[in-house]
């Protein structure tokens, strides 16, 4: 309701799902799961199914590590040379951050039922399901994962000492202990870690200012100081692109280095941010009291102690998955999950505080020490079944009738996106016309993401330069491209990306039909990308390139200024500021300017044309 692009953020971005219908997909998993899950017999079949899901992807990441995966991963969207994941696999996941994401919660389920399941067999295939995962989490090479592990194992070991009668404080101590040791012996190893090696990967952990862990930093002091703009409802889910571009500074710009300005971020990495950016101080709270209730729900099953490993797993996963979503993105697979297991914990919790008495509580084991009772204990209340049945049945209807709405909902944008990759290849074959029908295709299935807009108006603009001479169809190409960059605005008209598209686009139409007014309208497009993202310098490129095409050379040489100002490795800004500057009769700046740009060594056909553009300047007039 509040935010800065109420579209987007109801049916959120295709590659990453965060918005309002996926995090209501995760309400809905928590209450199902609370009000149905309320024995130990249903919390090891979800134990098992999960563990067997983890060792699939766990085995694919294996096969994938010493390069027979059957399948040629594409790399990145648009990417036509497949991508070696040998070095970090990505299983199932698309990506090895995400992957792990997954593993660090399928890790301790799977413990947690490999220690109850007392049939040799069904115990020895959990044991190697475990195994598979642990090492698959080793070599995607996460560290926040490997982070949220270290934390996790802690978690469990101190939870199965404390539901057995043991003397917990002791795990816990000891476990703190022991990660202490392992960051200690990391600290120590960096000296002799070779870099590129696992070695250097994993003695990285304890250099939280290099690498890719500086632009993490960065992002997160960013988004600290945005978020005080909207402190209380903030800028809604899925709409944090925008954010980070009006935030992009000196700072993100020298941790990325050479990649600097090419990334568009739309998170922030850490899972506490990206909470109070989308949805404030008052999502955050609702967060705080889910957590609230989980965290009583295991105190309870604590004090009762009945199916203690399947507890302690359910409850070190979650551990390990807060963690580990300090340093990653939200991922649908692992956010699924984590609200199973919670509602899990809360439905057990609730049963047992319910139906406290014997009557309704009976096992099969003795109590164990101190009146704890054991690990054997086979089931949560057997007295609950009749009153189960119904919540079970209502549930299952719900989703008998929900189901089919949701498959067609998830399956419009998995064929836009399939029509998308195929218009971005005809385009890169220099096949704009072709491309179009693909594009618009995308849009019809899923009108909802800004960016089949905006690529279908780029396939329209490439169409018309690719008309030989003008005329109706050229005509037809740029209106059209002017309407599908206006929808694109619709669906997020805070994101400075797209205002810069508009203006770009807007610019050429109003050149081929002499319309001042839409020429107005382009400048004041440009204008309001580079309020909203000033320290992205392709919103000042984007500017200048619009005022040359307008015959306006003053503004396109202070335009050009500031995006080689930002970016001062570009040989090609330093280039058009030069140009922007010797249209305008600068001819002093002019020089300057290329002289800059052949210091960067551009090489090719380029330095040729900075040398004879210099050669021209310096000619006697």
């Amino acid at each position: 309701m509040f935010s800065v692009a109420p579209e987007q953020s109801w049916w959120g971005l295709p590659p990453r799902w965060g918005g309002t219908r996926a995090q209501l997909y995760n309400a809905g998993l928590f209450l199902i799961a609370a009000s149905v899950l309320t024995r130990q017999a249903q919390l090891t079949r979800l134990a098992v199914v999960t563990a067997v899901a983890g060792f699939i992807t766990g085995a694919y990441s294996l096969l994938q590590s010493i390069k027979i995966d059957p399948f040629e991963w594409a790399g990145y969207i648009g990417s036509t040379q497949a991508a070696d994941v040998s070095g970090r696999p990505i299983g199932t996941f698309g990506n090895p951050n995400f992957l792990a994401g997954y593993l660090v919660l399928s890790l301790f389920v799977t413990a947690g039922a490999t220690l109850h399941i007392k049939h040799i067999g069904g115990r020895a295939a959990l044991l190697v399901a475990f195994l598979v995962q642990a090492t698959a989490m080793v070599i995607t090479q996460t560290r926040g994962a490997w982070v949220g592990t270290l934390v996790g194992a802690v978690v469990f070991g101190t939870m199965v000492a404390a539901l057995s009668g043991r003397r917990w404080q002791r795990w816990l101590l000891g476990g703190c202990a022991a990660i202490l040791l392992v960051l200690a012996l990391l600290r120590a190893a960096q000296p002799f870690a070779v870099p590129g090696s696992f070695l250097a990967r994993a003695t990285s952990i304890v250099q939280p200012t290099e690498f890719t862990a500086a632009v993490r930093l960065a992002l997160w002091r960013s988004a600290s100081v945005v978020w005080l703009e909207r402190p209380l409802v903030g800028f809604g889910p899925d709409a944090l692109g925008s954010v980070f571009q009006r935030t992009y500074g000196p700072e993100l710009a020298a941790a990325e280095g050479g990649a600097a300005g090419l990334t568009q971020y739309d998170r922030s990495e850490n899972a506490v941010l990206d909470t109070l950016l989308a949805t404030g101080a008052l999502g955050g709270l609702a967060m705080l009291a889910v957590g609230l209730v989980v965290a009583r729900s295991v105190s309870l099953l604590t004090r009762r102690g009945g199916a203690a490993p399947l507890v302690a797993g359910a409850t070190a996963a979650l551990a390990a998955h807060l963690v580990a979503q300090q340093f990653n993105v939200e991922v649908v697979g692992a956010s699924f999950l984590a609200w199973l297991l919670a509602g899990a914990l809360a439905g057990l919790a609730v049963t047992a505080n319910y139906f406290p008495s014997e009557d309704a509580i009976s096992f099969d084991a003795a109590p164990g020490p101190a009146g704890v009772l054991t690990p054997e204990a086979p089931d949560l209340p057997h007295g609950n079944v009749r009153t189960s049945l119904p919540r079970a049945a209502a549930a299952a209807l719900v989703v008998l009738l929900t189901s089919p709405l949701m498959i067609w909902w998830d399956l419009q944008p998995l064929r836009a996106g399939m029509a998308y990759e195929i218009g971005l290849q005809l385009e890169r074959a220099n096949r704009p016309a072709e491309a179009v029908p693909h594009l618009r295709l995308a849009t019809t299935l899923w009108p909802h993401y800004y960016l089949y807009w905006a690529e279908q108006a780029y396939a329209h603009r490439a169409a018309a330069h690719a008309t030989a001479v003008a005329g109706p169809e050229r005509e037809r190409h740029q209106r059209l491209g002017l309407a599908a960059v206006d929808r694109a605005l619709t669906v997020n008209g805070a994101l400075p990306l797209v205002w810069s598209y508009w203006g770009d686009i807007a610019g050429e139409v109003a050149v081929v039909t002499s319309n001042q007014e839409l020429a107005g309208r382009a400048r004041d497009a440009h204008r309001r990308a580079t309020s909203l993202g000033p320290g992205w310098w392709r919103y000042w490129q984007n500017a200048g390139d619009t005022d040359m095409l307008l015959a306006e050379f003053g503004a396109a040489k202070e335009h050009f200024g500031r995006a080689a100002g930002l970016n001062p490795r570009n040989w090609v800004l330093w280039a058009s500021y030069g140009d922007a500057a010797n249209r305008q009769g600068d001819r002093d700046t002019a020089r300057l300017a290329y002289e800059r740009a052949l210091a960067l060594q551009p090489g090719g056909n380029g330095e040729v044309a900075l040398r004879r553009a210099l050669e021209a300047l310096n000619a006697p007039r």
